[in-house]
């Protein structure tokens, strides 16, 4: 691959992810110049292995988890002379809150077995990312109607296997 094609494949795939990634990281974090900065250590990383890489998105999730497990062990490091003061109804909280996302993340996981690969990052696009139809639409290619449909049809597949897992509603995970 030539310098000048890599370059612009590596735009290409930041411009696709970034957002993504920013605000997953954004979200577990809690402050933004934390995520800023795990994130540029993300696509320093990228950008090294680029050339190696076969699934873009699979190679920056699971990097992103990696570089996350390092802030937050070298978070406790300094913070290890510190004790939390929590009780018991903090912590149901924080791990219900945890359980809550891990079900989520693995219905929105099996988006990625959908013909249309661009399913899972039009719903993040929109539900995590707050785009708009027509924002999330030029993104990937869609008009503003296609993006409201295929939307619409994303959230029915995840309601079924939210279902299916004995979930009724979104309020029971909330």
């Amino acid at each position: 691959m030539t310098v000048s094609n890599k370059k612009d494949k590596f735009t290409e795939a930041y411009s696709n992810y970034f957002p993504l990634i920013f605000s997953t990281i954004y979200t577990k974090v809690g402050e933004f110049h934390e995520a800023e900065d795990i994130c540029q250590e993300i696509f320093i990383r990228f950008y090294k292995k680029f050339d190696e890489i076969s699934s873009y998105r699979k190679w920056l999730y699971g990097t992103m988890r990696y570089v996350l497990l390092e802030h937050y062990r070298k978070k406790s490091k300094s913070n290890n002379n510190e004790q939390l003061d929590t009780d018991d109804v903090s912590m149901t909280y924080i791990n219900g809150f945890r359980d809550t996302r891990i079900i989520i993340e693995e219905a929105i996981d099996n988006l990625d077995q959908l013909e249309d690969k661009r399913s899972r990052t039009l719903f993040e696009l929109i539900a995590i990312n707050n785009f708009t139809y027509k924002e999330a639409g030029k993104q990937l290619g869609l008009s503003e109607n296609q993006a409201r449909y295929k939307y619409k049809t994303v959230t029915e597949i995840l309601i079924r296997d939210l279902k299916k897992r004995g979930i009724k509603s979104l309020e029971e995970l909330l």
